[in-house]
């Protein structure tokens, strides 16, 4: 993994509230650098990175690799997504650890 967490991109992330989390990108399986791009997998967030921000209070329900539900778009192969989905119990408020991956 490059750089740290901070310097990281990629993948969306939703909170349907303060006590639901969820976050997707490509699954990066079979990526490899392409430096001449400016591209380098190792520079993007990973289900798992976000959930070490997440804290104690949080459980995570799904961290998997899941086919696409629709073909991938034109000029893309991108097959398969990283999902992760995380849940805690009777919150308020945002999610806390977050603000730098929501730009906030």
């Amino acid at each position: 993994m490059t750089g740290s967490l901070e310097a990281r991109r990629g993948g969306t992330f939703g909170a349907s509230s303060s006590s639901q989390a969820s976050f997707a990108t490509h699954d990066r399986a079979g990526l490899t650098p392409r430096p001449e791009q400016g591209f380098d997998p190792g520079d993007y967030y990973r289900p798992a990175d976000i959930a070490r921000l997440l804290g104690p209070d949080w459980t995570v329900l799904v961290d998997e690799i899941r086919p696409r539900p629709t073909p991938a778009p034109a000029g893309t192969h991108h097959t398969h997504d990283a999902v992760l989905r995380a849940r805690r119990p009777g919150r308020s408020g945002p999610p806390t650890g977050l603000s730098h991956v929501l730009g906030r």
